[in-house]
């Protein structure tokens, strides 16, 4: 199978979108050997969910939870590219089996069956599409560009579950009796009543608290979850979350589409820019410490920059679509 091991979980999950769905099931269909090497990966994917409830984070546990069931078989012939038919490709079980396993322990929450079975709706944004949507339980979300969205039409349980992928503005209406959950790749934040700022991808998320109060982490090990106020941020990465010294002025600026800078050296302000306007620029070295104090409300980069050169002599140039940036300096 020429398939990555995120594309299966993504697809045995129901995380693929419409274009990676797609990939895999021809592939799957173009021949027996395909079809058989997959139902042998999905044999591990059903195992591996069949243990959550009485989860135990020892993957050599799991594994071999898993090679019981799946070596007791009599028909053991995974047909594969690289080996001949007949053969057990092993490389290839004990990379999907490690992906399995070890996201029972980092996030078989959000990827169990029933759960995300629950989550009816869903929404993808398009390249430069800004979604608001308000939820039954009146909760409202903002969605960023190419981030995908699934939520339930009528929230029942004991917890209000969605899914994020990309990035979002929450404003969740409080509800003390019925949590409100965000799962993702990553990680998960759970909530009562509060607005924040999400971005998720597939390694790594970070928060941003505008009210209220925010759990954030791996839902699996909520001994190592953060809580994070007003004002607060943090980011989880390489399964750990962490809070940041300091927060993102411009982390609404995709929503509000005004950026704000405070004494902001031309090295911070750089990355904003590019986030914002989608565009590359490069700046001098001498430049880099001069300090930017100004607000933008939905201005046009060539008018940003038009300001830079009247506060602090910063001229730019366009290079074949990359911006250079450039003057004497500042003291």
């Amino acid at each position: 199978m020429l398939l990555k091991e995120e594309q299966l979980f993504n697809y045995l999950n129901g995380f693929s979108d419409k274009e990676e769905t797609n990939e895999i099931e021809t592939i799957i269909s173009e021949s027996e050997e395909s079809r058989i090497e997959f139902e042998k990966i999905k044999r591990i994917h059903e195992l591996s969910l069949n243990d959550t409830k009485a989860y135990n984070p020892n993957v050599e546990v799991g594994w071999s939870k898993v090679s019981d069931h799946l070596f007791s078989a009599k028909e053991v012939n995974i047909a594969s590219r690289e080996e001949p038919v007949g053969t057990f490709n092993m490389n290839l079980v004990f990379r999907i089996a490690a992906v399995l396993v070890m996201a029972v322990g980092i996030s078989y929450f959000f990827i169990n069956k029933e759960e995300t079975a629950s989550m009816q709706a869903s929404y993808v944004t398009k390249s430069g599409e800004v979604k608001e949507l308000t939820l039954a339980d009146g909760t409202k979300v903002v969605m960023n560009e190419s981030s995908e969205f699934k939520y339930s039409e009528k929230f029942e349980g004991d917890s209000r579950k969605v899914y994020l992928l990309g990035e979002a503005f929450f404003e969740v209406a409080r509800d003390e009796k019925k949590p409100f959950v965000i799962y993702s790749p990553s990680a998960s934040t759970k909530v009562l009543g509060t607005s924040f700022n999400l971005n998720t991808s597939k390694n790594t998320a970070s928060v941003e608290v505008f009210s209220g109060k925010v759990a954030f982490g791996n839902l699996a090990e909520p001994e190592k979850n953060i809580v994070l106020l007003k004002g607060q941020a943090a980011v989880f990465q390489n399964g750990k979350a962490t809070k940041l010294a300091s927060s993102n002025s411009n982390v609404l600026a995709w929503k509000t589409g005004n950026l704000k800078f405070e004494g902001t050296p031309i090295s911070k302000v750089v990355p904003a820019l590019e986030e914002f306007y989608k565009v590359n620029i490069e700046y001098d070295k001498n430049i880099s410490n001069c300090l930017i104090t100004s607000t933008f409300e939905k201005q046009s980069l060539k008018q940003v920059l038009s300001v830079f050169e009247i506060i602090a002599q910063i001229k730019n140039t366009d290079d074949n679509g990359t911006i250079r940036l450039s003057g004497l300096g500042c003291q």
